[in-house]
């Protein structure tokens, strides 16, 4: 069993803007054993559609068996990020047959 990590960026939506790394000494820090995932977000999209775009990135792992039915998820969110994330969350909460695999 692996623990992945998933990286969810606020409004801004990017990891780099020019010198300014947004997840800046994040990957040197995380376990070794572990999975870091940086999720690329559409910066100015509704929160609506930025959760969409979330549960597709995370059923693409799931597809590639990248994340395996035994490992576990932590999703991280900076901002609005952390929004996207409740939108996720709360939406399979109320429909889990729609989760795709993403939950048991």
């Amino acid at each position: 069993m692996r623990t992945h990590v998933v990286m969810v960026p606020g409004f801004g939506g990017f990891d780099a803007l020019g010198r300014l790394n947004y997840y800046y000494g994040t990957t040197a820090l995380f376990p070794k054993n572990g999975a870091l995932h940086y999720f690329d977000n559409l910066p100015t999209a509704s929160v609506c559609t930025r959760s969409l775009l979330l549960e597709r990135f995370l059923c693409h792992l799931v597809a590639r068996n990248v994340i395996e039915p035994t490992d576990e998820v932590a999703l991280v969110g900076h901002s609005t990020g952390g929004l996207d994330i409740r939108e996720l969350v709360t939406r399979l909460d109320k429909n889990p047959a729609s989760a795709h695999g993403l939950i048991d």
